[in-house]
């Protein structure tokens, strides 16, 4: 039996200190649209994170988050210049992107991803992740324009900030699906190896535990033909692939593979309630 772990995205940003002290209030603006006509179509929703091991010095601390970009013929530069604009007005500290640039594979829009995003202004500057859409399309183009545009990527890495002697840790992860464990027991085919990162993957981008489509009680062929030559990484149809799932959100995946595909789901399973 072969035992992968997949790491996936939508943690947002993690943060945590080095430093214990008094409980403290971190800001969190998110910004969110509607593809509505008119000055309507933003709306800015403002929390207050309380974060028990957090330094006084980063009390008040303001992170400004965007999401879901989705360039495309209706998300233009200038939209994008108009939310920018938002987000430099909250006056952050720390501007973060929370993945998919990206919409359309067929117009990446390169250079005005590159040319909005490097007006965004914050104290320590801003960072980003990659989205599934982005891993989709063309993540290298993605990273291209992050890096013109000054904005740090933050793909399944961290940096630390510094104030009045205190460090705060921003670490992200995002949807690309990277190994973390690979375990393979005496005998395992080594067909196995390749399957089970499938099935992790799949579980990780679907977010649901891999397996057929069903009709009722009958096996949906043409679905699952048609999604497995579609994109064969993401839509497998065996079974032996399972979500990670903690506090409600999908942080990553297990699959398995070696033997029959109730026993595959079986380790899966035991391996995810393990970690869970």
């Amino acid at each position: 039996m072969l035992l992968k772990t997949i790491l996936s995205r939508r943690g947002l940003l993690k943060l945590s200190t080095t430093v214990t002290g008094i409980a403290g209030f971190l800001g969190l603006d998110r910004l969110a649209y509607a593809q509505n006509a008119g000055t309507a179509w933003l709306d800015i929703t403002q929390l207050n994170l309380k974060l028990p091991h957090l330094d006084a010095n980063f009390h008040g601390f303001r992170l400004v988050q965007i999401s879901d970009i989705h360039m495309d013929g209706w998300m233009n530069r200038r939209r994008l210049e108009e939310i920018i604009r938002l987000v430099n007005a909250q006056q952050p500290d720390l501007g973060v992107i929370t993945g998919d640039f990206l919409s359309n594979p067929a117009n990446h829009h390169e250079s005005d991803l590159t040319a909005a995003l490097s007006h965004v202004r914050a104290q320590f500057g801003a960072a980003a992740v990659l989205g599934n859409h982005d891993h989709w399309i063309d993540p290298q183009m993605v990273r291209q324009a992050l890096k013109a545009s000054g904005i740090r990527d933050l793909s399944n890495t961290h940096f630390s900030l510094e104030r009045a002697g205190s460090q705060l840790h921003i670490a992200g992860v995002d949807d690309g699906g990277y190994l973390l464990i690979f375990e393979r027991m005496d005998g395992a085919k080594p067909s196995s190896i390749a399957l089970a990162l499938v099935k992790a993957q799949a579980a990780a981008m679907r977010r649901a535990a891999t397996g057929p489509a069903m009709a009722g009680d009958q096996l949906n062929l043409p679905i699952v033909l048609g999604l497995t030559i579609a994109n064969p990484a993401y839509q497998t149809p065996i079974r032996g692939g399972v979500p990670l799932v903690v506090d409600g959100q999908v942080v990553g995946a297990i699959g398995a593979s070696g033997g029959t595909e109730e026993q595959d789901l079986d380790a899966a399973r035991a391996g995810a309630a393990a970690i869970e």
